[in-house]
């Protein structure tokens, strides 16, 4: 299966955020899982559409949170509105990180996409193209690597944060095996609990620990924060 995501920020000034998801399978129907269509305050679903690969409207078949697509080529959108302008966290029933817009500052996490459902069953044959369209003049892009071609298994676990002037901090650690390149970005008009140069000695015991205790990393090598 292909999935190419598409999130555009062009009404963040109305808080919603329009996402587009464009689908081809093998099979003659895909189901998906949007978390977002869950009862949850402050979140609300809106103007969801699907069409085949011809451009004709088709027919979804919307049970709880999930979305049954009878077409081997498909084209879904939907506007999701978010009354948060600040950051809530994690949803306790639902796996859905709360999304928020205000004046300064966009966020989506998991939950705010489909996914082919169960993931885990398709992670070997999927692929999927993720981007961040209409972003405000002046405004940066930060996120664990949802740009272009992505892993799979990210949309179990993704955030987007963007915001005007963004400057990540970096830092760079050596492995054994490789160079890990971490970036740091506190949310605006946020602080953290600890100096930069404590958070960095916290990761830095952290990977010891892991390549003296149970492995060389050799995972991604660059992450965000």
């Amino acid at each position: 299966m292909r999935l190419a995501i598409t999130v555009s920020l062009a009404k963040v000034n109305r808080k919603l955020l329009h996402i587009t998801v464009e689908g081809q399978s093998l099979q003659d129907e895909t189901t998906l899982l949007l978390e977002a269509l869950a009862d949850v305050p402050g979140i609300r679903v809106s103007n969801l559409r699907a069409q085949n690969g011809w451009g004709n409207p088709l027919l979804c078949n919307i049970r709880e949170k999930k979305l049954t697509l009878p077409a081997k080529r498909f084209v879904l959108d939907y506007d999701l509105e978010t009354t948060y302008t600040d950051c809530m966290g994690a949803d306790r029933d639902v796996y859905l990180m709360y999304p928020f817009i205000n004046d300064h500052e966009v966020f989506l996490g998991v939950g705010s996409v489909p996914v082919p459902t169960p993931l885990h069953e398709w992670v070997n044959d999927l692929q999927v193209q993720f981007q961040i369209k209409d972003v405000p003049t002046g405004w940066n892009v930060f996120s664990n690597g949802m740009q272009g071609q992505i892993e799979p298994t990210k949309l179990e676990g993704f955030f987007v944060y963007a915001a005007a002037g963004l400057t990540p901090n970096e830092h760079t650690y050596v492995t054994q095996k490789s160079v890990i390149v971490f970036n740091l970005v506190v949310q605006h008009g946020k602080t953290i609990p600890l100096h930069t140069y404590e958070l960095w000695n916290m990761i830095e015991r952290f990977m010891v620990w892991i390549e003296s205790s149970v492995a060389p990393y050799r995972g991604q090598q660059d992450i965000n924060i």
